[in-house]
């Protein structure tokens, strides 16, 4: 799970001022990737909006079925760790 921030010259709903680029707009795209490294989530966030923010929408929108049994490892960066986080992926 890890983000990308990018540039939105002509704006939109989901974007917001980035503190690091002279308050340019700006769009975060927040994804999660299986093993191989194919896209299983993506969630587009405003460039100012903190990774945890967005960590539940993301993990919830996961369309694979993913085995029960099987115990399941998720890699992060540590913008994500909080603790509301580890309680949903819990």
């Amino acid at each position: 799970m890890d983000s990308k921030n990018c540039v939105a010259p002509l704006g939109g709903e989901q974007t917001g001022k980035n503190s690091t680029d002279r308050g340019k707009l700006g769009a975060k795209i927040n994804l999660i990737v299986d093993e191989r490294g194919a896209p299983i989530s993506i969630a587009l966030t405003g460039v100012n909006r903190h990774d945890k923010v967005s960590a539940i929408d993301l993990i919830a929108s996961i369309v694979l079925k993913r085995p029960a049994h099987k115990e399941q490892h998720l890699c992060a960066d540590k913008a994500y760790d909080a603790q509301d986080v580890r309680e949903f992926v819990a």
